[in-house]
């Protein structure tokens, strides 16, 4: 186990307690809880000295990390309204997906998500922020970018994050980190509900309820107290040329592609997840930041209730995955898990998401301005506050 010490307000250090050396360590981050006297806990933290800011050194006790953390405890007054974030896992090349990732986020604006995470490691993202949609939400203060997002974590973790990836084993080192920070800064900033899609091939739908306001809706009614659920994915890989003519017409007439969700309507029976939910185990998370300790890349985690299973039924809830989202002249077919390359294996046309086509492509439209789904703008501002987990160490 590693042991840590803070030093707060001219107190000896006090030693904290962490959740090193459990199972999931240290693939996911160090939760420390430290406990202080009152009188140098602010008012607003329910203490009792008059300070608005609390500074604190973090200290690891056995020489581990090289470096302390040192950090400032502030205030700030959060919107009243905070209801869904969206994370995507850190990509590389995203340029070459611009339309893709345009799709997907004007997609789940519809759905009722409030703000988006964006992360890479090779900066690719930045350029895109100038324009589109993109730019939309930026200004609109419903989007937060971390660039570079391995480089954070000391040179050697950026080196293997492309050596991986350059093997195709994409981002499976940095993931597991990249879902806690997105965690950390949803508790942070005030959201009740974060939901970690991982991919831009991934899209939410409901055959109950395919209609703007879907995922908002969905949640609402879930009960207070409920901190997480597991929502399933059906693999979507082969075209139907007869069902998508409707969904090129409205794309050529725009001077775009078809969304993937109208291209790729060829689908696995959902019938299979029905009969085993547990036959993949890629689920895509949804948890209360306020009722989770951490998150696998696959599931939340809480240190003092038992982890069960709780899958949304596939016909209420799902996530359409699209396989073969990412093929293309630059980028060539699938390499990695061959299997889906196998058109034979989608047997069942699935058109439930046509309707989106015409709202991602017309002709002169704002989703964002013209959306009623959120009235109230507001700029997604993060204090350093409880952010342990953001900071990264080299290890040396």
């Amino acid at each position: 186990y590693l042991r840590f010490s803070i030093v707060a307000g001219g107190f000896s250090p006090i030693t904290c307690a962490t959740a090193s050396g459990h199972a999931t360590e240290p693939s996911l981050h160090t939760l420390i809880t430290c406990r202080l006297p009152w009188q140098i806990v602010p008012k607003w933290m329910g203490g009792r000295s008059t300070q608005d800011v609390l500074q604190v050194e973090l200290k690891e006790m056995d020489g581990v990390f090289s470096k302390s953390i040192s950090l400032e405890l502030c205030p700030f007054e959060r919107p009243k309204e905070r209801h869904i974030l969206g994370c995507l896992k850190p990509s590389m090349g995203v340029g070459q997906f611009s339309q893709l990732l345009d799709d997907w986020l004007r997609y789940h604006r519809l759905m009722g998500v409030d703000h988006f995470m964006l992360y890479d490691v090779d900066g690719s993202i930045e350029p895109l922020l100038s324009t589109g949609v993109l730019s939309s939400l930026l200004q609109q203060g419903r989007l937060t970018y971390v660039p570079h997002f391995s480089r954070n974590m000391g040179a050697r973790m950026e080196a293997l994050t492309v050596e991986l990836w350059h093997k195709g084993l994409a981002n499976s080192c940095i993931q597991p980190r990249s879902v806690n920070h997105c965690l950390a800064l949803s508790r942070s900033a005030g959201f009740e509900w974060f939901v970690y899609l991982r991919g831009m091939d991934k899209y939410l739908h409901s055959d109950v309820d395919p209609s703007s306001g879907m995922l908002r809706r969905f949640l609402d009614a879930l009960p207070s107290q409920m901190p997480s659920f597991q929502i399933l994915r059906r693999h979507c890989g082969a075209t139907d040329v007869e069902a998508m003519r409707v969904a090129a017409q409205l794309s050529a007439e725009v001077e775009l592609p078809v969304p993937v969700f109208s291209q790729f309507q060829r689908c696995e029976a959902l019938q299979l997840s029905v009969d085993d939910p547990m036959r993949d185990d890629s689920w895509v998370p949804a948890m209360r930041p306020s009722l989770v300790d951490f998150a696998m890349t696959n599931m939340a985690i809480s240190f003092n209730t038992s982890t069960s299973f709780a899958a949304v039924p596939v016909r209420i809830l799902r996530a359409q995955h699209f396989v073969r989202a990412f093929e293309g002249k630059e980028v060539g077919p699938r390499l990695y898990a061959p299997d889906m390359k196998d058109a034979n294996r989608f047997t069942e046309l699935d058109t439930m998401m046509d309707w989106a086509t015409a709202a991602l492509r017309q002709k002169k439209s704002d989703i964002f301005q013209a959306d009623s789904l959120m009235e109230t703008s507001w700029t997604f501002k993060i204090c350093c506050a409880y952010l342990v987990s953001s900071y990264f160490i080299e290890i040396g």
